[in-house]
C-alpha cells in the first residue's frame, strides 16, 4: 500500500528545500513545486517527537458538513427572478469530499453524459493520478461517459462513495432539477470536479 494511504505512518508537509535531508527512497510524496509530504513509520517514534522534525505543518482535516436548505437560504427566490438566469451556466464547481456516485441523474445531462468534467480518486491505488501529482487515480469526462454507457460502469471507473456525503452536497450545489421530488441544486447548470479525498489518518 502506498505510504499516503497507509496509517502506519505520520505525514508531516515539508518544504521541497528540505527533501534531501529526509529522502530515503520511499518516504517522500510531492504535492507542488513548493511542499512534499515526509512519511514517518509511526513506531519509529512518538507523537510528542514529532518536533523534531522540520516541518512546515500538519495536513489539513476536514469533516462532514450539513446542508442547508435551498428555500431556507433564499436561492430558491434569486433563481426564480426573471431575467437573473443565475443556474451557473459556465461555472466550474469543485467538490472536495467522500466522492460522488456519476451514475446518478442529478450529474447528467438530458443525453445521459455526465457533467462532471473530472474525478480524481484519492484512495485508488496503482493507477493513474492526475498530472503532477503521484497518487490516486483520476477519471476524465471521456472515460465517465464510457462508463456510463457499458454494462458495468465500475469495471471502467470503479470510483464510488460509499458514505454517499459527496454526493449529496454535490446534489445541493450542483444538482439537475427532478420536478418528481420538488428538487434543483443551487447550479444545476454548472459542471463539476471532484476530489475524493483518502481517509484522514
Amino acid at each position: 500500500m502506498e505510504k499516503i494511504l497507509d496509517n502506519g505512518y505520520y505525514d508531516l508537509i515539508i518544504s521541497n528545500a528540505m527533501v534531501p535531508t529526509y529522502n530515503t527512497g520511499d518516504n517522500i510524496t510531492m504535492l507542488n513545486e513548493f511542499n512534499s509530504l515526509l512519511h514517518i513509520p509511526k513506531e519509529q517514534m512518538e507523537v510528542c517527537d514529532l518536533g523534531i522534525n522540520a516541518y512546515h505543518s500538519f495536513p489539513d482535516l476536514y469533516t462532514l458538513e450539513s446542508s442547508v436548505s435551498i428555500e431556507r437560504s433564499g436561492v430558491g427566490a434569486v433563481q426564480r427572478a426573471a431575467g437573473f438566469g443565475l443556474h451557473g451556466r459556465g461555472v466550474i464547481i469543485g467538490i472536495v469530499d467522500t466522492g460522488i456516485d456519476y451514475r446518478h441523474p442529478a450529474f447528467k445531462f438530458n443525453d445521459r453524459t455526465t457533467r462532471i468534467l473530472s474525478i480524481w480518486d484519492q484512495t485508488q491505488v496503482g493507477s493513474t493520478p492526475p498530472r503532477g501529482f503521484s497518487f490516486g487515480a483520476e477519471y476524465t469526462r471521456e472515460l465517465i461517459n464510457f462508463a456510463l454507457i457499458s454494462e458495468d460502469p465500475l469495471s471502467i471507473v470503479p470510483t464510488v462513495d460509499p458514505n454517499r456525503h459527496g454526493t449529496a452536497i454535490a446534489s445541493i450545489i450542483a444538482g439537475r432539477p427532478n420536478d418528481d421530488y420538488n428538487f434543483s441544486g443551487v447550479v444545476p447548470d454548472a459542471d463539476l470536479v471532484v476530489v475524493k479525498l483518502k481517509e484522514a489518518k
